[in-house]
């Protein structure tokens, strides 16, 4: 199979002297996308990431002068099973390298990952000069009990053995680092496609552990790691294939390609009329999507443990369903160990002919009718909020702050509120977590894809 990959919808926002680093691009601080990485993959297969340097690659610890690495590797895979992943771990190999420092001159540095790998998120989705690009952000994760370790040598010969330490500095395991940009390589007309990796990794956290501060620094610094590198991906078969990261915004099944559906249970909802709430306790949805990335679900609901003040109440969806669609941009809540990614999207009350949602309170004691709700087909205000789960199986968190809900009363005018008439003032609150499933067996879910306005212009 032809080897390439591909990276779509990404940003150019690298922190150098001639480019707008992300924590100056404004918008892009505040609306921003959870893209995720595709490969060519069986859905129970998981896509290995391989990559070759494309030059030196440095480490400047502080203010003094940068490690540099011209032989590294990388080596890793997609962080779940199947054609798509928000995530892919990547574990650096660095051979060679060396620093000049004074006064000594070249010296050697050897850098011990200790199995720490970089944990790469795909996030922020922009266009610059009418090419795509994507930021990664990366955390370094580590074993229990490990940290990356960097020594630096008395010696020039590219054998350390013997010779003794002049500065050794430790990187433990952190998150929140922003820095790595990536775009397609397009080659044309027989070679591969592949992406280009560009690392620009400030404030990383550094602890020196021996040598003098004189020599080697404070005993905490903040390092930025630079480079640039080719990244592929390969099937468990070792075949090169078809990879990209992509950002239409769609619902992904994610790990399972059979007998998809999803479910949603203890929910709680609150429809609001203009006598008062009815509070539903037991709250399930469920449905089948139209494939593994559709743009919106169709929701089959169903309410119970109901309640209209203190009269018990009956809620019949009579076939009606929801459709939850989507919404064009992403909001980041910064705090956490990660920024919490969400949406938001309409929904609209999807009912066959002559058919209708209906509410009945029934009065204490009795099956007798006290009030009929009707709640007809309909594209109601406000929005559904849509927060993507972190936990083993990722899950969405379905929010309703629906508005302007229309409805009909039936009933005691003095119970129910305004018999006979047609009333916009009804409300829906309430939230779900929402899981997918292929085969009986969960996977993941979760909302991906937008495209972004422009990235500023550098000044």
């Amino acid at each position: 199979m032809a080897r390439y990959l591909a990276v779509l919808g990404l940003v150019l926002a690298v922190a150098v002297p001639t480019a707008l680093s992300r924590s100056s691009a404004g918008a892009l601080a505040e609306e921003t996308v959870q893209g995720y990485f595709v490969a060519e993959v069986e859905s129970e297969e998981t896509a290995s990431i391989d990559g070759d340097q494309l030059g030196p690659q440095t480490l400047a610890v502080g203010s003094l002068p940068p490690l540099i690495c011209p032989f590294v590797k990388y080596n890793g895979e997609a962080a779940t099973p199947g054609p798509a992943s928000t995530n892919v771990t990547i574990g650096p190999t660095y051979e060679l390298c060396h620093t000049i420092l004074p006064p000594f001159g070249t010296r050697t540095v050897t850098v011990t990952m200790n199995g720490c790998v970089f944990d790469v998120e795909a996030t922020a989705t922009v266009t610059e000069g009418g090419e795509e690009h994507f930021l990664g952000d990366p955390d370094i994760e580590c074993p229990a009990g490990k940290q990356i370790e960097i020594h630096v040598y008395n010696t020039a010969s590219l054998n350390d053995a013997g010779a003794a330490t002049l500065c050794t500095y430790d990187i433990q395991p952190q998150t929140d680092l922003i820095g790595i940009t990536f775009t397609n390589q397009h080659n044309e007309p027989t070679a591969v496609d592949d992406v280009v990796a560009d690392f620009n990794v400030a404030s990383i956290d550094v602890t020196r552990t021996a040598g003098t501060e004189g020599l080697c620094g404070p005993v905490s610094q903040t390092a930025v790691y630079q480079g640039q590198a080719t990244f592929r991906a390969t099937s468990e078969a070792g075949e090169f294939v078809a990879a990209e990261v992509a950002n239409k915004k769609r619902f992904l099944f994610e790990g399972g390609a059979k007998a998809l559906t999803f479910k949603g249970e203890n929910g709680s909802a609150k429809l609001t009329t203009e006598k008062g709430a009815i509070e539903c306790a037991a709250v399930k949805y469920e449905g089948t999507p139209a494939n593994a990335q559709p743009d919106e679900l169709t929701i089959k609901p169903t309410y119970s443990e109901c309640k209209f003040d203190n009269l018990t109440a009956h809620v019949e969806f009579n076939e009606c369903t929801y459709t939850q669609k989507l919404s064009e941009n992403f909001t980041r809540t910064v705090g956490g160990k990660k920024p919490e990614r969400h949406t938001t999207g309409p929904m609209e009350i999807i009912c066959p002919k002559d058919k209708s949602i209906k509410v009945k309170v029934t009065k204490k004691g009795t099956n007798e009718v006290e009030c009929t709700f009707t709640f007809g087909a309909q594209a109601p205000g406000g929005v559904v909020d849509l927060k993507n789960v972190a936990a083993a199986k990722r899950s969405v968190l379905f929010t309703n702050t629906v508005t302007n809900v229309a409805y009909e009363v039936e009933g005691n005018a003095a119970t129910c509120g305004k018999n006979g008439e047609k009333l916009t003032n009804g409300a829906l609150d309430g939230e779900i977590d929402v899981k997918a499933y292929s085969e009986a067996a969960q996977i993941h879910l979760q909302v991906v894809g937008i495209v972004a306005p422009e990235c500023p212009k550098a000044k």
